[in-house]
């Protein structure tokens, strides 16, 4: 996968990004609601925008508050990784 089909994705807003990554992630789990917890996604080696692992590397990356609430109140991860 080109570089260049992943650098959109920081342009993106970042609400839009976490509706993005809920649904790959529910898409790739099987699960058919957002409300539950999501799983963390498992590192695949493959770079993909639809890719949950790579919307998920892409929001750690982010340096905003909506990003940060969504990290922390998700996973438990820090602000900075």
């Amino acid at each position: 996968m080109p570089v260049t089909d992943i650098l959109p994705l920081f342009s993106t807003n970042t609400e839009g990004l976490i509706e993005n990554f809920r649904f790959a992630v529910c898409q790739a789990n099987g699960l058919s609601s957002t409300k539950s917890k999501l799983p963390l996604p498992p590192t695949t080696g493959v770079w993909s925008p639809t890719e949950p692992n790579t919307l998920l590397r892409v929001l750690c990356y982010r340096n905003d508050e909506a990003a940060t609430k969504f990290l922390k109140k998700t996973y438990g991860l820090p602000k900075s990784l």
